[in-house]
């Protein structure tokens, strides 16, 4: 399924010209993000590479950025210092007041370390984005691995991405629903309550395909 394909099923099932050019595109752009925020989906998980510029505390995570995956270190940091395939060190994911409120209670100076270590990190919305940042300025450059759910991009043309591909009628209910909805059509709630059943099913599904054979790799 593709962005186009949607377009005409829109105008086949909700049948309004007049919405075609603006709204069509809008409301198909907007129920793929209502989708994504209910549920992380594998198919947005990525690790990315980051860099805090020497002189400066923080870097821009990018427009599509959600939210950190849900593990022990989600971000680490680069030290070239440490042997080839070691050189990646677990930071402490925190907040700033946490690291504020620690450097204030041990009188400890917000200064770089003198080597990567332990760094402590924290996530932030700004009103540039979300942002990787430290609790102090820079004195060299430090790359960072970050793991993370990233939205899906929009769509234009004939653009398609994995939920089009692996959940299409989640897609198509969930798109439904919000036409609908913008139209005051009592249609709304069934389709809002068949894409519900629909995104349950497709969450089991995307967990089970990521967790499927792990037992057995695990030697459980």
């Amino acid at each position: 399924m593709t962005f186009s394909v949607l377009k005409l099923m829109l105008a086949q099932d909700v049948n309004r010209s007049d919405k075609e050019t603006i709204w069509y595109p809008i409301w198909i752009n907007r129920a793929l993000r209502r989708i994504q925020m209910s549920a992380n989906f594998s198919g947005m998980k990525q690790r990315l590479a980051y860099t805090i510029p020497s002189g400066q505390s923080s870097v821009l995570l990018g427009a599509q950025f959600k939210e950190l995956t849900p593990e022990v270190s989600p971000v680490t940091i680069v030290d070239p210092s440490l042997p080839a395939g070691s050189q990646e060190v677990p930071c402490e994911v925190s907040s700033r007041e946490a690291l504020t409120s620690y450097r204030a209670s041990t009188n400890v100076a917000m200064t770089p370390p003198s080597v990567p270590g332990r760094v402590s990190v924290f996530i932030e919305n700004t009103s540039a984005g979300w942002t990787l940042n430290v609790n102090f300025v820079t004195d060299t450059a430090l790359n960072f691995k970050v793991s993370h759910f990233r939205f899906v991009d929009e769509l234009i043309n004939t653009d398609t991405n994995f939920l089009l591909k692996d959940y299409p009628e989640l897609v198509e209910s969930k798109l439904k629903a919000i036409a609908f909805a913008a139209l005051n059509d009592p249609l709304t709630s069934s389709f809002e309550a068949l894409a519900a059943g629909q995104l349950s099913e497709a969450v089991i599904t995307d967990h089970r395909r990521q967790n499927r054979g792990r037992a057995l790799r695990m030697g459980g």
